[in-house]
């Protein structure tokens, strides 16, 4: 669908954000899969899952992939070793041209793109200004009963002039967990999130496994997603905190294997 009211389409189901998200996720699945497989022909898709992210326009999902490339390096650096070869080959040099072409002969129609997705970095957006209305009213929200929150009840009346949530639905994870549960819950719930971080980073330096390393990125990105939409709101956010965990206990079954 296309609506003109719009510089990005609309996906064709939901909303484009989601879309966006989905892309992310699966771009680093393709990554996974070729690091495990060491089929470069998958780089070729790269190009049609980077192309949908940016006609999405979507704040998070950039946001998600620099998270994604900034723990890679971080990674990269721990092991103090740099595969060249496995990141500039044949397929990589296809997609750079690809994306340079593409780039030269759509220009026209890439900069509104790109214009509006500065704009949102800079929040001048509708939602953006939303998120930040959120922010405050969710921490008005949760100076009302801070020590053991207010529950699971939640109406219209708890959201922005823009329709972001907060209270028991809130954009913001953390935000939502204090709501519901107050200060001792979310105390329960931080614990919780340090101990896999602990337990992950043992057993990756102990291991050096992809799994574990793509486990804590995967991980990550969903935390830092969460801070600025409902991710966890939505069964695709289960979805990615299991596959998270999957890839975290896959070393103890090839282990059994």
């Amino acid at each position: 669908m296309y609506d003109d009211y719009n510089t990005r389409p609309s996906a064709f189901f939901s909303e484009t954000t989601w879309y966006s998200e989905y892309l992310v996720f699966g771009l680093i699945l393709i990554m996974l899969r070729v690091i495990i497989s060491k089929n470069y022909k998958l780089f070729l898709v790269l190009p049609l899952f980077i192309l949908g992210i940016i006609l999405s326009a979507t704040r998070n999902s950039y946001l998600g992939l620099l998270v994604y490339l900034v723990l890679s390096l971080l990674f990269i650096f721990a092991n103090q070793k740099i595969n060249i070869k496995m990141y500039i080959n044949k397929y990589t040099v296809l997609i750079v041209v690809f994306i340079v072409l593409s780039f030269i002969s759509l220009k026209e129609y890439v900069m509104p793109y790109i214009e509006l997705t500065i704009d949102k970095f800079y929040l001048k957006d509708a939602s953006g200004l939303g998120r930040i209305d959120a922010f405050y009213m969710s921490i008005e929200d949760v100076m009302v009963n801070p020590i053991f929150g207010q529950g699971f009840y939640w109406d219209t009346s708890m959201s922005t002039d823009t329709g972001t949530a907060v209270g028991a639905k809130s954009f913001n994870l953390f935000f939502m967990i204090l709501h519901i549960f107050g200060f001792f819950g979310f105390l329960a719930f931080l614990l919780l999130i340090l101990y896999y971080y602990l337990n992950s980073i043992a057993r990756y330096i102990k291991t050096r496994s992809v799994f574990i390393k793509y486990s804590i990125i995967i991980f990550t990105i969903f935390l830092t997603m969460s801070m600025f939409a409902p991710l966890h709101q939505y069964p695709f956010g289960m979805y990615i905190i299991a596959l998270s965990l999957y890839l975290y206990r896959l070393v103890d079954v090839w282990r059994r294997v």
